[in-house]
């Protein structure tokens, strides 16, 4: 546990599940810059949860949502589609 890393708040949480619905809800898929935003504040967030918490569970959801950003950043580098 790292207390460095400052603890999720609320309207973070409400932000992101925001960005969720609105992704769901979106006509068009998001551009591949707006893919790498979104992942990039969900990785973010749980991360930061993993951060301030020993359940096992928390961690491997932060790695997962991480590399998740890596494969999409390495997508939008190099120009490729998802």
């Amino acid at each position: 546990m790292s207390e460095h890393r400052p603890r999720v708040t609320i309207r973070e949480i409400r932000d992101l599940l925001r960005m969720v619905r609105d992704r769901h809800n979106a006509a068009e898929p998001l551009s591949p810059a707006e893919e790498v935003a979104f992942l990039r504040r969900k990785a973010d967030i749980l991360s930061r949860i993993a951060a301030h918490s020993d359940d096992p569970a928390a961690h491997r959801v932060a790695r997962e949502a991480c590399a998740e950003l890596g494969a999409a950043l390495k997508r939008h580098l190099s120009g490729g589609a998802a």
